[in-house]
């Protein structure tokens, strides 16, 4: 529940699919249009309790809708078999560098929500819009801070995590990767990157094998 409301972020961060069958979408991430066509994909909703949880995976289950929590291709679910929480809305990464920071922005804010008071109630819908802005404008959209409630621009909130969760990062460990942060706003993700070769004419296959090879710069 805490880390729903942080999720458009993490998409605007990874952005990578602006591509569907070689034609350009007018999305930064179509991927996460086409899975939210799936019946049990998306954002999920929030849950009171853990018992609450179950009984919706009894249900499904015992209904043949499910074999497992497996079955759930949401954008955020729990890891029972890990004890963990597996946040799956980004898109794959245009840059090892990128994923790098990308992880220990998840691992540094689950510490941090962990450890400080939780932000007041945002939405489903407010939710929602942020990830639609994800999608559709990468990082040059916005959503709903949770902490502040006021609308703010992908890029405005990932400098102040960047001062935000400084410390939390070094107390974890995770500084020395999520330092990058910043940088990685103002380069922007490898989305914007394929859009701009597309603008100056690139084919399909030449703006893959450019977005293949800066992989590990």
């Amino acid at each position: 529940n805490l880390l729903r409301p942080y999720l458009p972020l993490l998409l605007a961060l990874s952005t990578s699919s602006p591509f569907y069958e070689g034609e350009r979408t007018g999305f930064h991430s179509y991927r996460t249009k086409l899975f939210e066509a799936l019946p049990l994909a998306g954002l999920p909703r929030s849950f009171g309790s853990w018992e609450e949880y179950e009984t919706l995976l009894n249900f499904l289950k015992s209904r043949g809708i499910i074999s497992s929590f497996r079955d759930l291709w949401w954008d955020i679910r729990l890891k029972p078999e890990f004890g963990t929480v597996e946040v799956r809305i980004c898109d794959v990464p245009g840059r090892f560098e990128d994923l790098l920071v990308i992880v220990a922005l998840i691992q540094t804010l689950a510490f941090w929500l962990s450890e400080s008071k939780p932000p007041p109630g945002i939405p489903y819908e407010a939710i929602a819009y942020g990830k639609w802005q994800a999608a559709r404008h990468g990082l040059e959209g916005s959503l709903i801070d949770p902490k502040t409630l006021r609308k703010l621009g992908f890029v405005s909130l990932a400098h102040e995590f960047w001062q935000i969760l400084a410390a939390p990062a070094q107390k974890l460990g995770t500084w020395p990767y999520l330092k990058r942060l910043v940088v990685l706003a103002e380069r922007r993700p490898v989305s914007f990157l394929m859009l701009a070769h597309f603008q100056k004419g690139a084919t399909f296959p030449a703006i893959i094998k450019e977005v293949l090879e800066g992989f590990w710069r």
